[in-house]
């Protein structure tokens, strides 16, 4: 899987952090969830609703990964890994607090001339109604742990 090391800074500490691309992510997703993974432009108008159309049977819960585009390189790479539901989605790509203490936001915060957000985020659909919210919450947890994908 292709990915680079970058430099993350919180609370005065920097530490290394490995990213993959989305292509790698994609493409690793894919073997895994089938035809459960999706890509989806988050600047395209009514964004939501192709995201409702695509959710399987009764369920209410999906994973997402948002990216940030190095600009140097135009590489795109995986930043945040979340849950939300298909009713109302709370995946915004600027959100940003006042004292903001989410890492993947204090990493594009500091490095704004260095990486933008991309539009672009994968969207994991599970299968079943059963156990759903646990079900988006385990495949949220795997995909963190597995791309180095911050919380949301």
């Amino acid at each position: 899987m292709e990915s680079k090391i970058f430099d993350v800074e919180a609370a005065g500490l920097t530490l290394q952090f490995e990213f993959y691309t989305f292509d790698s992510i994609q493409d690793d997703l894919k073997k895994i969830f089938e035809g459960q993974v999706k890509q989806y432009d988050m600047s395209i108008y009514k964004k939501w609703s192709q995201i409702r159309q695509d959710k399987n049977d009764e369920t209410k819960f999906f994973t997402y990964i948002k990216f940030f585009i190095e600009i140097e390189t135009n590489k795109t790479y995986g930043l945040i890994g979340g849950k939300t539901n298909y009713n109302s989605p709370d995946i915004s790509l600027h959100d940003e607090e006042e004292n903001e203490r989410r890492f993947g936001r204090l990493f594009m915060k500091s490095n704004k001339d260095k990486y933008k957000m991309s539009n672009m985020i994968l969207v994991v659909h599970h299968k079943t109604k059963d156990e759903d919210s646990m079900q988006a919450v385990f495949i949220e947890r795997y995909v963190q742990r597995k791309y180095n994908l911050f919380d949301s």
